[in-house]
């Protein structure tokens, strides 16, 4: 077995470089921890994709030569990106395609009150309620927003956009984002910013497996409403413009170049361990 680091960095301090293929420095966190052996490190885990989402467009760097043309493909059904409302006993939920969660490392407080507040009201104004489409909820691809309680998560399913966001936030689930958090940090993803995170596993049945695939797009940057829209209206666009990359499982070379995208439309730093099989 041989492992290797694959470093696609878009933005560094002398500018911007070609991908590369390294292993990485003492200050790049690594995905293994030392073996017992000769103080090596032990094999990677899967694929982890780490997106760091900057808040605007105008922060980007200056384009690459990927083109949405050479990412295009054709849909293999209609899959519909929607939300959800699940407390303890509801999450992760069932029956649905594939599922993400809005994980919040912290509920809010007075200072962070209203950056919580436009990141619900991105994410209630660009994914429907998984009950709002006519599709079925196996061709849904849903992200959840955790509850503290199975019954505040039924009350909200049941309000309106307009009244949520208020209780969605003083009632956020934290247990559940922290589950979260520590089933990607399972795969091998370091999550160490403010956040939020949105993680997706696909299929959802593999949550919690030390060596799956985990998409994660960090929201830390993210510190305007126009910004957190941005990003939501991004990751809801991937999921139902692009189902291939995700409805039977990643497929990672798709998942590089939608990544790219992000990369050419937001700017981010783009992390992409692997490990190769002999």
């Amino acid at each position: 077995m041989v492992s290797e680091t694959v470093v696609l960095e878009t933005e560094t301090a002398g500018g911007r470089g070609p991908a590369s293929v390294e292993t990485p420095p003492e200050d790049v966190p690594r995905t293994a921890a030392p073996d017992s052996g000769g103080g090596g490190f032990a094999p990677m885990p899967e694929p982890i994709i780490v997106v760091e989402a900057y808040e605007s467009v105008a922060e980007r760097p200056e384009p690459s030569t990927t083109t949405a043309s050479e990412v295009a493909v054709t849909p293999l059904e209609d899959i519909v990106a929607t939300r959800v409302f699940a407390g303890p006993s509801e999450y992760p939920p069932a029956e649905f395609k594939a599922y993400g969660i809005l994980a919040f490392p912290a509920r809010a407080t007075s200072q962070t009150l209203e950056r919580h507040s436009f990141i619900c009201e991105a994410y209630l104004a660009r994914l429907p309620h998984a009950d709002e489409v006519s599709a079925s909820r196996s061709v849904q691809m849903v992200t959840v927003w955790p509850m503290r309680t199975d019954g505040q998560a039924a009350n909200l399913n049941a309000l309106s956009p307009a009244d949520t966001c208020a209780r969605a936030v003083t009632g956020y689930g934290l247990v559940a984002a922290h589950d979260a958090i520590k089933d990607a940090r399972k795969a091998g993803h370091r999550l160490e910013g403010r956040g939020p995170y949105l993680l997706a596993w696909s299929p959802a049945s593999d949550k919690g497996r030390a060596d799956v695939l985990v998409l994660s797009a960090d929201l830390s940057n993210v510190s305007t409403a126009e910004g957190a829209r941005n990003v939501m209206h991004k990751w809801a666009q991937d999921i139902e413009k692009q189902p291939d990359l995700w409805s039977n499982g990643w497929d990672l070379e798709k998942v590089r170049l939608a990544i790219q995208l992000w990369v050419d439309r937001f700017g981010e730093n783009v992390l992409l361990a692997i490990k190769e099989g002999t």
